[in-house]
């Protein structure tokens, strides 16, 4: 995993925290966290932004 991927991960979990959900997002970001780390590896070329961008808007 790349400096960048791991700094927009940070940045993701800094806004679900200012953010809470219904459901808690705790538990929402660790699934999101697990399916982050699967698309990371399988597609390391791909801009990972919007990968996690993708993700987030579909888990929450």
């Amino acid at each position: 995993m790349d400096l960048k991927a791991e700094a927009t991960v940070g940045d993701v979990e800094f806004q679900a925290v200012k953010i809470p959900r219904q459901g808690g997002y705790r538990a929402t970001y660790f699934i999101f966290g697990s399916y982050y780390k699967i698309i990371s590896m399988l597609s390391v070329y791909i801009d990972p932004q919007s990968k996690i961008f993708l993700s987030f808007s579909l888990l929450t």
